[in-house]
């Protein structure tokens, strides 16, 4: 994607201006944002902006308030050369800048979107390590977690209509928590756990077509979320070498929302232990 020049003015009067490249750009209140707004304006994850093969397509996402662009509100639109939106008090200008990915006449869906991604942190992190001191200013990272339990294989029910009963239950609750996923990641193990059980439970039930369509649900969510996992472990691992606790602090949180209540006890640790180092580190350097 281009690079896109972001000016914001807080609703506290502070005026900033930002940069950001990369496959998917997120504005909202969440740590691990792009662009950052205060958390009383703006939801964890409140606008996205994102590769389209007709450019940079903003979306805005379902969140109060509503995000207005020229006084009105939209749900989706291609970047203007200049767009200005709103999101309570806060506005934040767009410019759009040269662009640098590929050409537009070639289409991506979203798997070549959350690759770029990848790829995109991945070059972050590449250029931090060249950055890097000789010795870490935080203990090296223990072995990666395991995120997800295997599957759910068997329904708690055998009769098929009881089975459908809990199948049409789990489906709900996955939809609802992989709705709420964006603003709060911890959502993601549910939604996940949630949809396998409802696949077992369709497969009993005879409902074929369902149980596949809630086994590709979990295993799209499972992918996503890994992906977007092992870049920013890479990417904080990095940042932590040149001591850059501002970015670190972004992935800190997102990782340890993922982690959290999972088989992650020594990850888990050391993640807090981070956590606790970035926070001493900034006011130090106060």
């Amino acid at each position: 994607m281009e690079s896109l020049r972001f000016d914001i003015r807080h609703a506290d009067g502070r005026h900033e201006t930002t940069t950001a490249q990369a496959s998917r750009i997120v504005i909202g209140s969440g740590a691990h944002c792009d662009v950052r707004l205060a958390a009383d304006q703006a939801a964890f994850e409140h606008v996205t902006i994102e590769d389209d093969p007709s450019g940079p397509m903003m979306r805005s996402l379902p969140a109060v308030p509503v995000v207005l662009v020229d006084g009105a509100p939209f749900a989706s639109q291609l970047l203007a050369a200049v767009t200005v939106l709103r999101v309570g008090a806060s506005e934040v200008q767009i410019s759009r800048a040269v662009l640098v990915a590929a050409s537009a006449g070639n289409a991506m869906g979203p798997a070549m979107i959350a690759k770029l991604g990848v790829v995109a942190l991945l070059a972050v992190a590449i250029f931090a390590a060249s950055r890097s001191s000789s010795e870490p200013a935080i203990a090296a990272p223990p072995k990666a977690p395991s995120l997800f339990a295997p599957a759910a294989t068997d329904c708690p029910r055998v009769d098929e209509s009881e089975a459908r009963v809990v199948a049409d239950d789990q489906r709900a609750i996955a939809d609802g928590a992989r709705e709420r996923s964006p603003f709060d990641p911890r959502e993601v193990r549910s939604a996940v756990k949630s949809y396998e059980l409802a696949a077992a439970c369709y497969r009993v039930a005879q409902r074929r077509s369902d149980s596949d369509e809630a086994t590709q649900s979990a295993q799209r969510m499972r992918d996503d979320t890994l992906l977007d996992f092992r870049a920013r472990r890479i990417r904080l691992e990095r940042v932590l070498l040149v001591k850059d606790y501002e970015v670190a602090s972004q992935d800190v949180a997102v990782l340890r929302a993922l982690t959290e209540g999972g088989q992650a006890d020594e990850y888990s640790r050391w993640l807090a232990s981070v956590s606790r180092e970035i926070k001493n580190q900034k006011v130090e350097n106060k």
